[in-house]
């Protein structure tokens, strides 16, 4: 979490993320046996103000893309690690947004 992110290759959310060029930050992460959010998905919080769920993996699709603002040639102290474990056939795109 707290992981910047743009649209990614399979966006198709509209402006949800503010227009092409918005950030957001991911402050949720789909988990086995989530409700709301399964596996594969992320909740973001776009600096536009819009609180939307996306695809991570989730049904082999994208929406989003890490933002990497680290200077060419530096070393970072933080890493990041995330794991998909399982897929959920009854979820459906137009449970995707939500409003938080």
């Amino acid at each position: 979490m707290g992981l910047r992110v743009v649209r990614g290759d399979d966006w198709q959310w509209d402006d949800q993320d503010g227009g092409e060029g918005g950030v957001g930050t991911i402050v949720e992460v789909g988990g086995r046996g989530a409700s709301k959010n399964p596996d594969k998905t992320v909740v973001v919080v776009w600096d536009a103000g819009v609180c939307a769920k996306y695809r991570a993996g989730y049904m082999r699709k994208d929406d989003l893309r890490v933002l990497d603002t680290a200077p060419a040639g530096s070393i970072s102290s933080q890493q990041y690690f995330v794991f998909f474990f399982s897929d959920f056939s009854t979820f459906t795109l137009s449970s995707m947004y939500l409003s938080c």
